[in-house]
């Protein structure tokens, strides 16, 4: 809203007179605008058609013009004129004198838009000297003190204006012009002013699956876990445009920026994006609250916009476990078998804990058999807990869990999966030359090396020990080599490993090497990660 009548601290940028053609044409043309997130802007039209009420009035006939009025020493003269022979002038004087120049009413209730620019002058004018004033139907607004715009004194200057504030898209609209106390040997000019009134042809509407259609219109709420549909209709003379880019953002209730789409319309003027709400708390992010949207499309060179609102409220529950897995379907690191596996469910409403909920949990194993079915229920904090422990043998592979809970007569859940399987296992074990090359036969006193392939299913490096034993063709052990403390990364990795010579006593024949992968030394209280891993090969003579 724009400052009333005394307060002038509301100031707008001119031009300089140079760039009087170019800003014709935009006048004539465009709607300036700033693009602006906000729940409360008002949609930006394009302007393909306009009412002028006021046609670029240069004061060469009747003063005052019909419709007119002015106040003081208002006339027109011709000393100064932008425009054929005269402009409307405010000369100063010993006393100070004061007066207003005031424009006809124009009816602008049916206005996106109104356009004001003339051409003025100044001579010697201080601030609070010369005011430009609109009328909203109820009051005069202070809206503009000219001597604070950027401009040259005794040279004309261009004033543009692009109104969207609807205050004053009224049937009663006026401008004015109020030489305030102005001295001897101060002027103030106004020539060639034109006043017009903007219609829509072009419209842009966003809305999502449970309303908001209409300018800025909110929509119906969503629950956390949900999806919203944004839809964006683009229109021209009320017909639906095909093939304009749309772009979408999102916003939380923190104002943080979670979603930048494009999407194109189709034939029907239509375009949609989605995305699904977050269904936990999670600390940083803002889930709870009012989120805002914003569509924006450029028609005809034109760039217009609309906005929408819509609350997220409801109950979440997040599943996890001892080895993480928080967050909406989220994973958890991976089990060995016979471990325990601790799981928590964490229920809440718009982000409070939630105490005394039934929860209900289901573990499915890698063959998508049931496991067990548990029920717990909420602690204080909002954690209902259960456990099992894998069985010895399970079937390798992504199990998965769900958790199920009822708020306030609405269902809610939440999945997470899990690795079962050795976390640390040798995939296999084989017999290399030294440049890593496969190798299968050896000559006694011949330098023997292995490469092991290794996989670990965990999210992070496990600290391993390997070790590989040697035997020849009558199970006699011939040597050995160990790797202690080796860092093994996730997923499968390769490992060369310098090995031992071939004795001179063993046995010619097929030899067999053992590979095994343990927590640490077994002194140390090592044990296996996973079963042992096996090769043969070939031992001749020299």
């Amino acid at each position: 809203m724009h400052k009333k009548i005394g307060d002038d601290s509301y100031k707008k940028k001119a031009k300089n007179v140079k760039y009087e053609n170019e800003l014709r044409k935009l006048f004539q043309t465009f709607i300036i605008v700033v693009l602006t997130l906000s729940p409360a802007l008002s949609p930006i039209i394009s302007v393909s058609s306009n009412t002028t009420h006021i046609n670029a009035e240069s004061f060469e006939g009747e003063w005052p013009p019909t419709g007119w009025t002015e106040t003081g020493r208002w006339n027109k003269e011709s000393d100064q004129a932008y425009d054929g022979t005269y402009s409307a002038d405010f000369d100063g004087s010993y006393t100070n004198r004061s007066g207003y120049l005031t424009s006809p009413s124009m009816n602008c209730s049916n206005a996106d838009a109104i356009y004001v620019e003339f051409w003025w002058r100044d001579d010697d004018l201080d601030d609070d000297d010369f005011m430009l004033e609109y009328y909203d139907g109820s009051n005069w607004d202070n809206y503009q003190d000219m001597n604070q715009l950027s401009h040259n004194e005794d040279e004309w200057a261009l004033y543009s204006d692009n109104i969207t504030d609807d205050q004053y898209f009224v049937s009663n609209f006026q401008i004015r012009w109020y030489a305030k106390s102005v001295g001897n040997g101060e002027c103030a000019w106004v020539d060639l002013v034109t006043v017009k009134n903007a219609r829509t042809e072009s419209r842009i509407d966003l809305y999502t699956q449970r309303g908001g259609k209409g300018p800025n219109q909110p929509s119906d709420a969503f629950s956390p876990g949900e999806q919203v549909i944004l839809y964006a209709y683009v229109t021209y003379n009320n017909d639906p445009v095909e093939g304009k880019l749309v772009a979408f953002e999102v916003r939380d209730p923190a104002n943080s920026s979670v979603l930048d789409r494009t999407g194109e319309t189709n034939a029907s003027g239509l375009t949609a994006v989605n995305f699904t709400l977050p269904t936990t708390c999670i600390p940083g992010q803002s889930i709870i609250g009012e989120w805002s949207a914003i569509a924006v499309v450029s028609v005809a060179e034109i760039t217009i916009n609309d906005t929408l609102t819509f609350r997220v409220t409801g109950a979440m529950i997040d599943l996890y476990t001892q080895r993480n897995g928080k967050g909406p379907n989220m994973p958890s690191d991976a089990f060995a078998p016979q471990e325990e596996v601790i799981f928590y469910a964490y229920v809440s409403y718009d982000c409070t804990p939630v105490k005394g909920k039934l929860v209900a949990f289901e573990v499915r194993d890698a063959n998508d058999t049931c496991v067990t079915y548990k029920t717990a229920t909420t602690n204080a904090s909002g954690i209902a807990t259960i456990s099992f422990r894998i069985p010895s043998m399970p079937p390798f592979g992504t199990w998965s869990t769900t958790a199920t809970v009822e708020v306030l007569e609405k269902t809610i859940g939440d999945t997470l999966t899990f690795k079962v399987g050795w976390i640390i296992e040798i995939l296999r074990i084989q017999t290399v030359d030294e440049y890593g090359n496969p190798q299968t036969t050896f000559r006694r006193g011949e330098q023997m090396y292995f490469n092991v392939t290794v996989q670990n299913v965990a999210f992070i490096s496990k600290m391993t020990t390997l070790t590989v034993v040697v035997y020849d063709e009558c199970g006699v052990p011939i040597g050995q080599v160990m790797l202690q403390n080796w860092l093994t990364p996730p997923e499968t990795s390769s490992i060369f490993i310098i090995g031992l010579p071939i004795p001179k006593w063993a046995l010619l024949g097929v030899g067999t090497l053992y590979a095994n992968a343990y927590t640490d030394l077994l002194q140390l209280g090592g044990t296996p990660y996973c079963p042992e891993t096996s090769a043969t090969f070939m031992i001749i003579k020299p």
